[in-house]
C-alpha cells in the first residue's frame, strides 16, 4: 500500500506507544514543515515528557528505518490504513472526541464511506432474539452497512445476517495480530466478504480498557444503534451510551421478544 506523506507521517507518529494522543498530535504539528510556528508545538511536547525522551522520540520519527520496518509489519499482517487525512476515512468520526489518528483494517475499506448503522448485543443473547437479530440484519444490509463486534451472541448474528451481502463491518478490541481471528470464524469470513477495523495497530493486545474504546468507536462509526440485548454492564450498554453521547438516535428490541 502507498500511503501520501501525511498518511505516513500520521501512521508512524500513531507507531509510537510511549505518547499519548495529545503528544502524538503535538509531535505531527512540531513536524509539519507548512506549519509557520511549529516550534511552539515542540516545546509543548517537550514540556509533557521526561528528560531526553522528546529526542529519541523525535529521532524516531524521521528514522528511515524506522519507518520501514513500521510499513514491513504493516505488510506482513496484510493490514491496511485508513488515516485522519485519507479520503476514506469516515466523516462520521471525525465529529467524536479525540478521533483516532489512523484506522488499520482488513477487507473492502470502501464500506466506511457508506451510511453505517450499528447492532450489538450480549453474549448471552436467547436464542429467539438472535433469530430476529440476524433476519433484521441481513433486511438491513441491503440498503446500509452494518457495523458490529465480534463476540458471539448478538454480534455474531448480525454478522452471521450481513455477511451475504458483504455490507459488515467488524470492530476489534485489539489489533489484527492479537485477536487471533481464525480462517473458520465468522468474522474472519466477514473480513472477505467486508472489512475489520481497529483503532489498534496489528501488535496491540486485547485489554479491559480496548473493547471501551471498540464500542466509543461503533458507536462514532455509527448513523444509529440498535441493541438487541444487554446486561447491566455489558460492552451493548456502552456502545448504546457513546451514541447517545454522540447525538446518535439509540433503539432496542422490546423486552421479551420471541418469547410469546
Amino acid at each position: 500500500m502507498i500511503y501520501n506523506g501525511n498518511e505516513t507521517d500520521l501512521i508512524i507518529a500513531d507507531s509510537i506507544k510511549i505518547l499519548n494522543y495529545k503528544q502524538k498530535k503535538l509531535l505531527l504539528a512540531s513536524e509539519n514543515e507548512n506549519i509557520p510556528d511549529r516550534q511552539k508545538y515542540a516545546d509543548a511536547l517537550i514540556k509533557t515528557l521526561d528528560d531526553g525522551v522528546y529526542n529519541k522520540v523525535k529521532a524516531l520519527f524521521g528514522d528511515g528505518k524506522y519507518r520501514k520496518k513500521v510499513s514491513d509489519e504493516l505488510n506482513r499482517r496484510n493490514v491496511e490504513c485508513v488515516t485522519y487525512k485519507s479520503a476514506d476515512y469516515p466523516q462520521q468520526l471525525k465529529h467524536i472526541p479525540a478521533p483516532p489518528l489512523v484506522l488499520y483494517v482488513r477487507g473492502r475499506k470502501e464500506l466506511l464511506r457508506s451510511r453505517m448503522f450499528g447492532i450489538v448485543g450480549s453474549r448471552r443473547t436467547p436464542a429467539a432474539v438472535l433469530e430476529k437479530c440476524k433476519r433484521f440484519s441481513a433486511e438491513l444490509s441491503e440498503k446500509v452497512t452494518v457495523v458490529t463486534g465480534i463476540a458471539d451472541g448478538g454480534d455474531s448474528a448480525a454478522v452471521a445476517g450481513a455477511i451475504d451481502a458483504g455490507n459488515v463491518i467488524c470492530v476489534l478490541p485489539g489489533g489484527h495480530g492479537a485477536c487471533g481471528l481464525s480462517d473458520n470464524t465468522l468474522n474472519a469470513k466477514a473480513e472477505n466478504n467486508g472489512l475489520t477495523v481497529s483503532e489498534f495497530a496489528p501488535s496491540v493486545p486485547v485489554q479491559r480498557h480496548t473493547f471501551t474504546l471498540r464500542n466509543r468507536l461503533i458507536a462514532g462509526l455509527c448513523e444509529g444503534v440498535l441493541v438487541v440485548s444487554a446486561g447491566e454492564n455489558s460492552g451493548a450498554l456502552s456502545t448504546a451510551a457513546y451514541a447517545a453521547d454522540y447525538n446518535k438516535d439509540v433503539f432496542a428490541f422490546p423486552y421479551g421478544i420471541g418469547s410469546v
